[in-house]
């Protein structure tokens, strides 16, 4: 291919990068998500992880060649010349980290708890692309580095030491402050005067993000990884039928309902038993506690009134998740909900459902669980 045959094949990209721009834009986005959505499947394998930490390294390592850029190590690196270059792989692997993010904190929590915090890294990951002058910028990179490390070390940790709760978090945001410290020493080894400059914006950002996190973990916001439901449904009875087997009984779904199978009504005798079924994936060697906390509406005071918490010790490694279920019986007809959570109220997910009053002998559906 002659030179100037490349330079049309040139030209015509850029003109249609220029012409369809506002529609690139959002295709990009979604593409990116669909193939992170697809490519990443389970939080404690290490191509998904490797993934992340490839991007924290890339962010990590271009920083620091564009911190440099006045400096002599900048001149070697010919900073000036790749700057645009680095910012673009910067505000990329930016965009990659709160997708992968997005995708594994959405799997975790309910979106009735956890919403505020999906919003918010969606909206940084929305970021990448609607305000990238902001991913350019020194002061932000470090910050939102700052904030990748410790989302992701609040779901890798407790993959590496198969334990979750309270010391657990601690313990992330203590190592995600010591390696962005480490970080910074090396940003002022490099250039100091250019340090000085920007430590007090840097500092102030990372103590908000530290104090945002921790109140976002004790309100319960943050999802509750690395554990997430995978299944989750009503029954009117569960039989173990063979080793580690079970079997569930259902009310077939109204035909118009084509979102689900199982009808989400239970005509029942009132001494006639319940049974909600929850399948929860939790990472290899991880044990732990869930809980199945029954509440009914109450129509008089307009509020849900918890009634029983029932624990269900679960041992992760399972790819479609650890299976257990819980029972009540003697249900009043009215509106009922079995939410599923951690110890701390973290909410997995919940069933809903409701007790008719008029009884009748509905046929029932076998399944396996």
């Amino acid at each position: 291919m002659t030179m100037y045959n490349t330079n049309i094949m040139f030209q015509r990209v850029k003109n249609f990068r220029e012409k369809y721009q506002q529609y690139i834009m959002p295709i990009a986005i979604v593409a990116g998500f669909l193939l992170d959505a697809i490519t990443l499947n389970r939080i404690d394998q290490v191509f998904d992880n490797a993934v992340f930490i490839v991007h924290l390294l890339i962010v990590g390592t271009l920083v620091v060649f564009l911190f440099s850029k006045n400096t002599k190590l900048g001149e070697k690196l010919k900073v000036s010349k790749r700057e645009n270059l680095f910012n673009t792989i910067v505000v990329f692997s930016f965009g990659a980290l709160f997708s992968g993010f997005i995708i594994f904190y959405g799997r975790s929590g309910s979106l009735t708890s956890s919403w505020p915090f999906i919003l918010l890294l969606a909206g940084l990951m929305l970021g990448t692309e609607i305000r990238r002058d902001y991913y350019k910028k020194i002061v932000f990179q470090i910050s939102f580095l700052y904030l990748a490390l410790f989302t992701y070390l609040i779901f890798f940790l407790p993959v590496v030491i198969a334990q979750v709760g309270v010391g657990v978090f601690i313990a992330s945001g203590i190592i995600s402050l010591v390696v962005i410290i480490f970080f910074l020493r090396l940003l002022k080894k490099i250039d100091k005067k250019h340090f000085i400059e920007n430590i007090s914006a840097i500092r102030k950002r990372i103590i908000l993000i530290y104090l945002i996190f921790n109140f976002l973990y004790f309100t319960n916001i943050i999802p509750p990884v690395p554990l997430s439901i995978k299944f989750k449904s009503v029954y009117h009875n569960i039989e173990v039928v063979g080793d580690n087997l079970y079997q569930g009984t259902y009310e077939e779904a109204p035909w118009y309902n084509i979102l689900s199978k199982r009808s989400r009504t239970i005509h029942k005798q009132e001494t006639e038993p319940v049974f909600v079924f929850a399948s929860v994936f939790a990472p290899a060697r991880l044990r732990t506690s869930i809980y199945h906390s029954w509440q009914y509406y109450d129509e008089k005071e307009v509020k849900w009134v918890k009634t029983d918490r029932i624990k269900i010790p679960i041992t992760g490694g399972r790819v479609d998740g650890f299976r257990g279920f819980s029972t009540k019986k003697n249900l009043f007809t009215g509106k009922w909900k079995v939410v599923i959570e951690t110890e701390r109220g973290q909410r997995l997910g919940q069933v809903r459902f409701t007790i008719s009053s008029k009884y009748k002998n509905p046929e029932l559906v076998i399944e396996s669980l």
